[in-house]
């Protein structure tokens, strides 16, 4: 019977046969047939006993058939995974599979990154024979919740995973101007729910500048380029000369996952798959209030890996206008532009994200529409000839009483109503025409 070779085995225990022999140097494989025995072997294993430990900080909960698993140091999300499927795989990053995050400053799933407007006052001294001078201004600062270790609080009771965050954290950069609950449930239609309410507990009007939520997959491919012990492995080049390459391939393809975003408002969603390409597909998207304006990278946040390329996970922005101010993006703002939120003492705000699992790209649509958002479909494709027909079908619950376009040159040559669908026949003059 095959040895199973632990995670921790493979990338981190230098001193572990099966880690230096699965994904050691070139030479440990081009020598000997012995080692090329043993790379069959693996091979031969499914992808999951190749990369099944996991530490126990978890606690999980089921929705249907999604299975979920939350890190109770961070309070995020560790793990989701599909019951029943053969290759096991985890949808979300987590420690194990992505080595190199910085505990102290995390980017998690079920994280939260936040600037706001610090108010701070400041005393001009009076010229001789002048009034003195009292001005109020401020300035951005950013509170997250990775840096907010000493006033986070968890717990999991009558299967609702619950994180709250209270304010004044001890932390330089913690949550200091707010406080946040959040709370993940299954609803009855099997899918997982996160429930995010903030609330203003100063004395002044505060101001969100900032409200994103990193989406932490399991896609860091570099992870499995590094040598047993954490060094580096040789360069992507030379690799594909060892007969390590097929295992590295099968891991990607079946324990690794890419992501595609759309970001149009409410009607956004975050799709996220094997390379292997097959089902099933993680959906992501945002409910009842809340909308994703903009995705970017978090240029603040510490990574071990940055050295090697990566760079972290997406932020799904809901508010961004400190975003856009502080990286200077007024040449190239965002289409769905840059809002800001404002609360004044005691008031809250709640934005709702769900995940779901779909079998195929067709259900997406499906999906955004039962959350009351507009499923889109685009033929022939998003990037077509000058003056060649386009059909959109716009599935909502409701006909499409307006049609706003950002650039001059888009007709519509038809537009009609049909059940719970809005058809539309536009025409393009010009490159680069965005509606």
């Amino acid at each position: 019977m095959a040895h199973k070779f632990t995670r921790r085995e493979l990338l981190k225990d230098a001193s572990a046969a099966g880690a230096a022999s699965l994904l050691g140097t070139g030479h440990a494989f081009g020598q000997s047939g012995e080692a090329n025995n043993q790379l069959e072997q693996l091979l031969a294993q499914p992808s999951p006993a190749l990369l099944a430990e996991h530490e126990n900080y978890q606690y999980e909960l089921v929705a249907g058939d999604m299975l979920v698993a939350f890190d109770r140091r961070y309070g995020s999300i560790s793990s989701i995974k599909r019951k029943g499927d053969p290759l096991g795989t985890n949808y979300i990053g987590n420690e194990q599979n992505t080595p190199g995050v910085d505990p102290s400053d995390s980017r998690w799933t079920g994280d939260v990154v936040s600037t706001v407007w610090e108010l701070f006052s400041e005393w001009k001294v009076p010229k001789l024979g002048q009034n003195e001078i009292f001005k109020i201004s401020g300035k951005w600062k950013r509170e997250l919740t990775g840096k907010s270790s000493d006033n986070r609080r968890v717990s999991l009771r009558n299967g609702v995973f619950t994180v709250t965050y209270d304010p004044q954290s001890m932390n330089e950069g913690g949550i200091r101007s707010y406080k946040l609950a959040m709370s993940y449930h299954a609803a009855p239609d099997n899918s997982l729910l996160w429930d995010i309410e903030i609330e203003n507990v100063t004395n002044n009007v505060l101001e969100f500048g900032e409200l994103g939520l990193p989406l932490m997959l399991n896609d860091d491919y570099s992870e499995l380029y590094f040598e047993p012990g954490g060094e580096p492995a040789l360069s992507a080049i030379n690799n594909v000369d060892y007969a390590r390459t097929p295992l590295r391939q099968k891991l990607i393809h079946e324990q690794k996952v890419l992501v595609h975003h759309f970001i149009a408002g409410h009607s956004s969603y975050a799709l996220v798959q094997r390379p292997l390409g097959d089902p099933p597909f993680l959906l992501v998207h945002p409910m009842m209030d809340a909308s994703f304006e903009c995705i970017y990278k978090d240029a603040d946040s510490k990574f071990i890996a940055d050295a090697e390329g990566w760079r972290g996970p997406d932020i799904l922005a809901i508010h961004s206008r400190a975003t856009k101010e502080l990286r200077r993006w007024s040449k190239n703002p965002w289409v769905n532009g840059h809002t800001s939120l404002v609360l004044q003492p005691g008031e809250k705000k709640s934005y709702q994200v769900r995940f779901t699992f779909i079998d195929s790209y067709d259900a997406i649509r499906d999906e955004l529409y039962k959350a009351g958002n507009l499923g889109i479909r685009v033929v022939p494709s998003m990037v077509v000839q000058e003056e060649t027909d386009v059909w959109v079908e716009l599935k909502s619950k409701t006909d499409i009483e307006k049609i706003k376009f950002l650039s001059d040159n888009i007709t519509i040559k038809a537009k009609k109503r049909e059940g719970d669908k809005t058809l539309l026949t536009l025409s393009f003059k010009g490159r680069a025409e965005e509606p």
